[in-house]
């Protein structure tokens, strides 16, 4: 699966460090330390290939509240600020998948989820979602099995290292050719590291092929002037 088609179905659509006298934090302790924090104003993470500099990769997050409860929003734009996917996440249930989206040729897609967990803050969790693309006979069947790694790290952010933890994704996305009884699988695997105070900062592909750093962060206003350029 090449970059662009990576973005668009998984990273779609991320290593802390303990002495042996402390005891491993609980999962919902990791979840409120290691996910976005929330904020009154949405704020866009801009993320940079490390191994092609002129590829560019956005998150924006927005944070609000509704009957459901706290939400966690996050739309990713490519590198022409073209927004390709959304993730909405509730706070309160450790940050399940609430509603899957994706946008192609202006046109929102709602996805079907079947398994919920976007992060797993311990062991091993499951997203998954259906479908349907732009061409109607064409399905999409995307499954991401994430598992939380034992690594840990650190990250360098304005000046100070910061505490991590990393985790693995191992992506199958199957094209399904309804009309036609055609199936096309596909499949990848990365490593997403995750900053203490900042959520996901880098998305590593296993192959080599790329390297998603986090670069900077916007303001909603700084957003808004760069993509109105």
């Amino acid at each position: 699966m090449n970059k662009l088609s990576y973005l668009f179905f998984g990273f779609l659509c991320c290593s802390l460090t303990f002495s042996s006298c402390k005891q491993t934090p609980k999962s919902s302790d990791l979840s409120q330390q290691f996910m976005y924090p929330q904020a009154p104003e949405p704020y866009v993470y801009v993320f940079q290939d490390s191994l092609d500099p002129f590829f560019e990769m956005f998150e924006r997050i927005i944070t609000y509240y509704d009957p459901l409860g706290n939400h966690l929003l996050i739309e990713r734009y490519n590198s022409n600020f073209v927004l390709v996917e959304s993730y909405d996440l509730l706070y309160d249930k450790n940050f399940q998948v609430f509603n899957h989206k994706l946008y192609a040729n202006n046109i929102e897609i709602i996805a079907e989820v079947s398994d919920s967990t976007f992060v797993p803050w311990e062991g091993t969790g499951v997203f998954a979602s259906t479908f349907q693309s732009t061409v109607d006979s064409i399905m999409f069947v995307m499954r991401n099995k994430r598992s939380l790694l034992d690594e840990r790290g650190s990250f360098t952010w304005e000046g100070k290292e910061i505490q991590t933890l990393q985790m693995i994704d191992s992506i199958q996305t199957i094209a399904i050719d309804v009309k036609n009884q055609r199936e096309k699988p596909a499949s990848a695997v990365a490593v997403h590291e995750f900053a203490e105070g900042l959520g996901r900062i880098r998305i590593k592909t296993t192959d080599g092929s790329s390297n998603l750093v986090l670069k900077g962060i916007l303001s909603e206003s700084e957003w808004k002037k760069l993509i109105t350029k």
